[in-house]
């Protein structure tokens, strides 16, 4: 109906009721012209309320079909990830907050409920205020300021349940300077360590911009260890395998494994990628990072307390330390080195 009938019939419908008690003769047509007015506007009405009914009922189906749409996409997306190889998004959520320095203010998202769980569980600490006011402050901090408190009372059940939102920092400069100017164009070359080779280290090369691609193999450098050697020796980094396998054999202290059509990257440790990639991992914290989960796992369930670091493989027997990612942002623990070193 257009909005003129609408308007015009309830008039009609007036004058119909009250036009003779007010005295105001209504003709025969003015009547039957505002009975077939107000059939058609009651028709209209209760047409476009049908109307309305059916289409909220079609837009609350039509978003249902999307959130089914988008469960099966993510369904899909894990299980081709698993045969794939590659990390889930709770391994690699997690590899970030185990790489997380709070000095730089990170994005992560901790739910109320979830921290007040946590205030809860851990009331009796030392280091949680006792008094109501002290309390209601906690809730005013920055997220970033409660993973810290997470991070300094140990509460290794809780991780899982942080949402991290931005790549640390030694990702982003790994990303930047050694992922695609070595590993990829060096390491990941055909013949040597791809996902068809039956030895040693895989390093995946297919979407290799992707998230996913990244962190596993990140995760692989990182982990991996042979003879007693690290790929990443964040110690004694001119030890590092990384390093150590690009080198000529002559002048390498761990040289390469004999395999065919292998050649050395750098001539000396002069090379500036040499330096690049030392430097990276020079930057690095002495401190291992155990991460909770092991390679092609399951993921963590959000409520399962990861291990403990000092238990999780893949780690040296003399590094018997405490590698939770919180005190990272003390400036005092990042290695100082003489430059003749």
């Amino acid at each position: 109906m257009s909005g003129s009938s609408v308007c015009v019939a309830p008039t009609f419908f007036w004058l119909f009721l009250k036009g003779e008690q007010m005295g105001i003769r209504v003709c025969k047509n003015q009547k039957r012209i505002a009975i077939v007015l107000i059939c058609f506007w009651s028709l209209g009405y209760g047409l476009s309320f049908g109307a309305d009914e059916s289409s909220q009922q079609k837009t609350s189906n039509q978003a249902d079909l999307k959130i089914e749409k988008q469960s099966e996409i993510q369904k899909s997306q894990k299980k081709s990830r698993k045969s794939k190889g590659l990390l889930s998004d709770q391994q690699i959520n997690l590899i970030k907050l185990y790489e997380l320095d709070t000095a730089n203010k990170p994005v992560v998202k901790i739910t109320r409920a979830d921290f007040e769980q946590f205030l809860e569980d851990y009331q009796n600490e030392k280091k949680m205020p006792k008094t109501k006011r002290g309390k209601r402050s906690l809730h005013r901090w920055k997220n970033y300021q409660k993973l810290q408190l997470m991070f300094d009372l140990k509460a290794r059940e809780y991780y899982p349940k942080v949402i991290v939102k931005t790549i640390p920092l030694d990702i982003k400069r790994f990303n930047k300077n050694v992922y695609y100017s070595y590993i990829l164009s060096y390491c990941a070359t055909s013949g040597c360590h791809t996902q068809k080779t039956e030895h040693g280290f895989k390093i995946i090369a297919k979407n290799t911009k992707s998230t996913p691609v990244l962190f596993t193999n990140y995760y692989q450098l990182k982990t991996y260890r042979l003879s007693g050697y690290e790929m990443i020796d964040q110690d004694k980094p001119e030890l590092s395998l990384l390093l150590q396998y690009g080198l000529p054999r002559a002048s390498a202290k761990n040289p390469h494994p004999k395999v065919k059509r292998w050649r050395p990257r750098f001539r000396t440790k002069k090379n500036k990628l040499y330096q690049q990639v030392y430097r990276w991992i020079h930057s690095l914290p002495t401190e291992k990072i155990a991460y909770p989960f092991e390679f092609n796992s399951k993921p963590i369930a959000p409520n399962k307390k990861p291990s403990d670091p000092k238990t999780t493989p893949n780690q040296s027997n003399k590094r018997d330390r405490n590698s939770d990612a919180p005190k990272r942002n003390d400036v005092s623990k990042r290695r100082k080195r003489d430059a003749s070193e």
